[in-house]
């Protein structure tokens, strides 16, 4: 079932609107239900402060673009490389981990550079802003925009405990 952001949906819906912080829009996929996972209804969220509450801490719940080291070194060594007896400092690891697999470095032309107002700006808006707890927004298309609690401009949003 597809339809737009007023729509009731899953954990689906979730995961599309965690890219409103990568891709800065919105959009509704089918429904899927994921056990304790809140239904989003926008246009009721709006108007609700405790279901907006809820949706925002189940998000802060799966999705983080916290880095607790974003002045460690990138390792050279594919840190996905180790071997499990090599493994023995879990938070280490993890910093490891976001700053050679989830941070934004390289920006090109080719790629992701843009000219807009005669600047070159990314398109995929790095660096972004630093904020100090995640909430949703409504951006000029009246469509909900997902902005993470973030420390490091650079850092892509993502989930912890797949990494």
């Amino acid at each position: 079932m597809s339809g737009g952001p007023g729509k009731l949906m899953g954990i689906r819906g979730l995961l599309v609107l965690i890219r409103v912080a990568v891709q800065g829009k919105y959009t509704c996929t089918q429904n899927q239900k994921k056990k304790n996972a809140p239904k989003i209804d926008w246009r009721a969220m709006k108007d609700n402060e405790d279901e907006m509450n809820n949706v925002i801490q189940y998000l802060d719940s799966i999705v983080t673009t916290i880095n607790p080291d974003m002045h460690a070194p990138i390792p050279e060594r594919h840190p996905c490389q180790k071997r499990v007896e090599e493994i023995n400092d879990d938070l280490q690891d993890y910093v490891k981990l976001i700053n050679k697999l989830q941070r934004y470095t390289k920006c090109s032309p080719s790629y992701c550079l843009r000219s807009k107002h005669r600047q070159q700006v990314c398109r995929f808006g790095y660096p972004k802003e630093r904020n100090d707890h995640l909430f949703i927004r409504e951006d000029n298309h009246g469509q909900p925009e997902l902005v993470t609690s973030r420390n490091d401009p650079y850092l892509n949003l993502h989930n912890r405990l797949q990494l």
